[in-house]
């Protein structure tokens, strides 16, 4: 039996090396996948907690399928006029709409594409006007905070392609936008990502969704727990939108 196991490995070597090299390609893409989704999980966490940092409550559409709570969740837009409202309860000092994509693609003046430097992680578009008006994890580094025409970039990013305020950035589809912020997102700057920031009319435009948020952001004044703050706030708020408190988000 041992011979003539041998002898059918003699004979059929082709075969038998490749059923071995078929085996260990499919062994790497298995092992690939899971490299990859741990990345994009350590990613999206540190993201998460990033987010949550300056918030005392997110608002947000109820989810129609009646899903468990999520932040990832796909949910329907929040209008302007609930923004608007928000703004007006006891204990806020400061409200904005929350815009984020994955759909934007950006290319330096000498046509290199502005990514990431690890695979996995993406490039995320975002609104943001400066930390007198939002509610967010963006810090200004350098520059301005972006305005009409104009766009912000994370500091790694920025690094690493060697982008300085005032240099031209292409967004695909939408024209040249001049850099005029350098910023960066939480204590560790996203974790892999990259961001690339936008005044509010700016990225409403840009990410087709005028007049229309992904949810609402809030602080509120000292001394009043975000327990209280969001129960005063859900009072006010229509019945297909919830709030949460920043722990929960």
């Amino acid at each position: 039996m041992f011979k003539l196991s041998i002898r059918n490995l003699i004979d059929k070597k082709i075969r038998y090396a490749l059923t071995a090299f078929a085996v260990l390609l499919g062994v790497s893409f298995v092992v690939a996948s899971f490299v990859l989704s741990d990345s994009l999980r350590k990613v999206f966490n540190g993201i998460g907690g990033d987010i949550a940092a300056p918030v005392s409550v997110l608002v947000r559409t109820a989810d129609p399928l009646g899903r468990e709570a999520d932040f990832n969740t796909i949910r329907p837009p929040v209008p302007l006029a609930v923004l608007e409202s928000i703004r007006k309860v006891p204990g806020v000092t400061k409200a904005s709409g929350d815009l984020q994509t994955i759909s934007v693609g950006l290319t330096s003046s000498t046509g290199e594409s502005v990514k990431p430097a690890q695979q996995g992680p993406p490039l995320i578009g975002s609104n943001w006007d400066g930390p007198e008006a939002s509610v967010s994890a963006f810090e200004l580094i350098e520059g301005v905070p972006p305005a009409a025409g104009q766009l912000g970039l994370d500091v790694d990013t920025a690094e690493r392609f060697k982008l300085s305020v005032g240099d031209p950035l292409t967004v695909a589809g939408n024209g040249t936008y001049t850099m005029s912020a350098i910023v960066r997102f939480g204590k560790n700057n996203g974790g892999g990502a990259a961001y690339v920031v936008f005044d509010t009319s700016t990225a409403q435009k840009i990410f087709g969704t005028p007049g229309e948020f992904d949810s609402i952001s809030v602080a509120g004044e000292k001394g009043i727990s975000q327990s209280q703050l969001r129960n005063r706030i859900s009072e006010s708020l229509p019945e297909d939108y919830e709030a949460i408190t920043g722990q929960q988000v």
